[in-house]
């Protein structure tokens, strides 16, 4: 496991998706016990706490969400490069770039926030709320970070402190293991996070107790503790006065009623880094959905009319996410969501379904369907048949989004079956992402995934 250096950067809060990975300029290294002794200090390692962690929020090129939608049945890839065509075609080594993207993110983040946990325990010099607040925020990151390295590849390390004697030696834990520490971790964020967005008037991008109960939420149902997942779900869906589900195209714009957490640029060329790279006004160069998965939506669901677009060129053309409709522009109108409200409609009828409460379901089911102007789902559907619609319903709500597809597929036992067929030369390998080399070479105790 690498050992991080300890950087400060030299920006303001709430970093954005491109800026805070482009920021040049010299870092500062500061003394660890000096920086806890100064409440300003303190935010600026918040400030470094999230900006370390946009290549797992945002969706940049290497990102979670880009990777992701990759590794699915959802897009294909136009740009002349080895390692993207690697990924593209689950024909992956270990020595690829981009096997070590998110394992390198995600370590990084886990790294900072384990150095703000630490730095605030038991510290006197910080007022109470700022402490809370802050470790809450730390266990919110480190909790998404380890959920993102898991879902990529299956068995991590659990990196719950900043000493390299030991994160050196580590061996990677099971999902199962992951899991409970990262429900353990969220249960604690809630209290101490807020339960309101003031931070920043108008916008949703802190985290808050919400944003942690919404990933606990997801934690839950991919553990398989479905009375739990519907519970935290429920919460969030019956806050109305805060939560609700705005018509389609409202969505992604900043402040929406439906987003839980919102990452916001600072960019002076464009609102969301998800827009820059997935909206085409040109041939594209890097990615486009594949006119096999539009044709896959619903008749008449408005998701395929308000969430996707064309680009056409001569005789040529491109279909392309359209979530967020803004490419390039100085105003800012939308923001990176990577936690909204329909998801807890998802999570909520997956659980439901999986008990047996199969009207239940089908009710929260129900609501996404009748905002994307389709009817009802027929009575009478048997377990399985409902969970093939919870499947159908969340590749039409969230593709393109945190890789939540390419992990459904895999969840639902579908995985083989469907990406066998979309890329010629898939192998079931391909579930995972490899190890990186360069951590096995660090770390020998890491081991390496089946048949790299």
């Amino acid at each position: 496991m690498k050992t991080f250096t300890y950087l400060l950067f030299a920006t303001i809060l709430f970093t954005g998706c491109e800026k805070a990975i482009e920021i040049d300029g010299p870092p500062t290294q500061l003394d660890a016990q000096k920086v806890f002794a100064d409440e300003t200090t303190v935010k600026a390692v918040v400030n470094n706490l999230y900006g370390s962690s946009i290549g797992l929020l945002c969706g940049t090129s290497s990102s979670p969400t880009v990777l992701g939608a990759f590794s699915s049945d959802e897009t294909e890839v136009y740009i002349n490069s080895v390692e993207h065509q690697q990924v593209a075609g689950g024909q992956l080594v270990p020595s690829n770039a981009y096997a070590a993207s998110i394992w390198n993110s995600a370590y990084l983040a886990i790294y900072n926030a384990n150095t703000l946990i630490e730095g605030l325990r038991d510290n006197p010099a910080i007022s109470q709320a700022l402490k809370d607040q802050a470790t809450g925020e730390a266990l919110f990151i480190r909790a998404y970070a380890h959920l993102m390295a898991m879902n990529f590849y299956g068995k991590v390390p659990l990196v719950l402190s900043t000493d390299y004697r030991i994160n050196t030696q580590l061996t990677r834990s099971t999902p199962e293991q992951v899991l409970a520490q990262l429900i353990s971790d969220l249960e604690t964020a809630i209290p101490l996070l807020p339960t309101v967005y003031t931070a920043t008037p108008g916008e949703r991008i802190r985290i808050s107790a919400h944003a942690a109960r919404a990933l606990l939420a997801r934690c839950y149902l991919y553990a398989g503790n479905y009375p739990k997942a519907i519970e935290h779900a429920s919460e969030l869906i019956n806050n109305t006065s805060l939560f609700g589900l705005p018509p389609l195209n409202e969505v992604f714009l900043k402040a929406s009623k439906e987003a839980i957490l919102q990452i916001r640029t600072n960019s002076t060329t464009f609102p969301t880094s998800d827009g820059n790279l997935f909206v085409l006004t040109g041939r594209p160069t890097l990615i486009a959905l594949k006119q096999s998965f539009v044709d896959g939506f619903e008749t008449g669901d408005q998701r395929r009319t308000s969430w996707t677009a064309r680009y056409t060129l001569g005789a040529e053309s491109w279909p392309y996410p359209n979530k967020y409709k803004v490419k390039t522009a100085t105003t800012i109108t939308e923001h990176s969501t990577p936690l909204r409200l329909a998801e807890m409609y998802l999570i909520r009828a997956e659980a439901r379904a999986r008990l047996d409460q199969l009207e239940l379901a089908t009710a929260d089911l129900d609501v996404l369907r009748q905002r994307a102007g389709l009817g009802k789902l027929p009575t009478g559907l048997d377990k399985s048949q409902l969970l093939e619609r919870v499947l159908q319903e969340r590749r039409s709500e969230l593709f393109t989004e945190n890789a939540h597809r390419w992990v459904d597929l895999k969840r639902f036992g579908k995985a083989s079956t469907v990406l066998s067929a979309a890329k010629p030369g898939w192998t079931a390998r391909a579930l995972l992402f490899p190890v990186p080399l360069s951590e096995n070479t660090v770390n020998p105790n890491l081991g390496q995934n089946p048949d790299y």
